[in-house]
């Protein structure tokens, strides 16, 4: 209440500048993102003191950690970032420092609703619904759970896959692309086992965590290398010395985001919309992008910490809804609820970020976010942002008392709903509907499932093995 309180105030005094401000001001911007920092701070250095523990059961922690990595320091890039990078950034769409102060003040008072509504939201139904699967589910010991979630992630992922690498045309249901995030789970729970076969476990969870590394290479998808290796670290900090591994971890995580962000941003430019290409065709490409950067070509470079930032992008979302060329993504809530499977009509929900990029640009072959605040806004005016903040404060509120059900009976068969929660918060860039309503989804039909089967509560559980 206290963060969301602060947070809200301090957007409205965002938008207050933003009235005022001059087009070159943006000192203002950066300013007011150091002030911001300072506000998440104490939120960010006692996640770093209590461990990802906190983290798996409390997704408000990751969410405010995402927010001021995207929203705070990435948005500081307009002030602070080299000036030919900041030109680059502005090329194809234009704002100005008010404009920029006024992304500051959507953000920051729709992270004050959204922690606001999180901590005022009723959590009863979803924790005791959670209880009655995770209980009897807390009987499956956890070697066993690990081979479950390795055999229906590789199944999951290797479906996938056979669309992503152009063996099958169509849209993958979103069942089972979010069933191959088990392998994750997988990789998690292997690297911090202390059982039966411990050392054999946990090398598997590593070989695992590379071989999806290299999917994510081949895929040009930065998110999924770097998740492979986020979990696999967080793993190792519950059976290792927390302090150096996670302090190794971090410096490892910075120098592959920085080596792969070249790699993602030329493949996909590369690519344009053929996203189905074959494996042959993306091995060439990252051979070329070896090669030329190795000669230092100029156009295999992206700047992470631009990245970061998307002040522009949503600068242009204020901008085309002010001026009556707002979203309609609202109209697809309805078919969020539709599985792909028995509707293969069904519309591509994520596909909004590529058309937005060219709404923006006028090219194909790349994704812009606009994040879930400024993309409530795009859609709905005010309303939409107060709406969208209010819902997704709700969201993590549910999805964190599942997981604080799930972690407390110990049910590792059931931990990939708290990883799942943990990635809905982290992906405050997204969009609303896609990123966070949509994945929800998955927690309503676990909740449901938990309504209709017959589990008495009362049905006793005892813990089998240590993780």
């Amino acid at each position: 209440m206290a963060l969301g309180s602060a947070f809200f105030l301090y957007g409205v005094i965002a938008w207050l500048l933003s009235e005022e401000a001059r087009r070159g001001d943006w000192w203002l911007h950066g300013a007011w993102c150091i002030g911001g920092v300072g506000l998440a701070a104490p939120v960010l250095l006692k996640t770093i003191q209590k461990g990802f523990g906190m983290v798996l059961r409390d997704h408000l922690f990751m969410f405010t950690g995402s927010f001021a990595l995207y929203f705070l320091i990435g948005a500081s890039f307009m002030t602070f970032g080299p000036s030919d990078e900041i030109a680059g950034s502005l090329r194809d769409y234009y704002v100005d420092a008010p404009m920029g102060l006024k992304t500051d003040a959507l953000n920051a008072i729709g992270f004050g609703i959204a922690l606001i509504v999180a901590a005022i939201s009723p959590r009863g139904w979803s924790y005791r619904s959670a209880g009655r699967i995770a209980r009897p589910a807390s009987h499956i010991r956890p070697a066993v759970a690990i081979l479950w979630l390795m055999v229906f992630g590789l199944v999951a992922l290797l479906y996938t896959l056979t669309y992503d690498f152009g063996f099958r045309e169509g849209v993958v249901p979103g069942v089972v692309r979010a069933a191959s995030y088990f392998l994750f789970v997988a990789i998690y729970i292997g690297a911090s086992y202390r059982g039966s076969w411990a050392a054999a476990i946990r090398v598997a969870a590593v070989a695992l965590a590379v071989v999806l590394a290299v999917v994510g290479v081949l895929l040009f998808n930065k998110s999924e290398i770097l998740l492979s290796l986020s979990v696999l670290i967080a793993g190792l900090t519950m059976v290792y010395r927390r302090t150096l591994v996670l302090t190794i971890g971090i410096l490892l995580l910075g120098a592959v985001y920085f080596s792969v962000s070249g790699l993602a941003a030329y493949g996909r430019n590369t690519l344009g919309r053929d996203l189905g290409a074959p494996i042959a065709m993306r091995w060439d490409i990252v051979q070329q992008w070896l090669s030329m950067n190795k000669r230092g070509e100029p156009r295999t470079d992206s700047s992470s910490w631009q990245r970061l930032s998307y002040v522009t992008s949503q600068g242009a979302a204020i901008d085309f809804y002010d001026a009556g060329r707002g979203g309609d993504e609202l109209r697809l809530i309805p078919w969020l609820f539709v599985p792909r499977v028995i509707a293969s009509q069904k519309p591509v929900i994520t596909e909004y970020g590529s058309e937005f990029y060219y709404k923006i640009s006028g090219q194909r072959g790349s994704s812009t976010g606009q994040g879930i605040f400024v993309s409530g806004y795009y859609n709905a005016g005010w309303w939409g942002l107060i709406v969208a903040a209010a819902v997704c404060g709700w969201i993590l509120a549910q999805t964190s008392s599942v997981a604080l059900a799930v972690l407390e009976r110990r049910a590792l068969v059931l931990l990939p709903l708290a990883l799942l929660g943990v990635y809905i918060a982290f992906r405050i860039d997204g969009h609303f509907l896609g990123d966070y309503l949509g994945t929800f989804v998955f927690f309503l039909y676990f909740l449901l499932l938990s309504a209709l089967l017959p589990i008495s509560m009362n049905q006793p559980w005892r813990h089998m093995g240590k993780v």
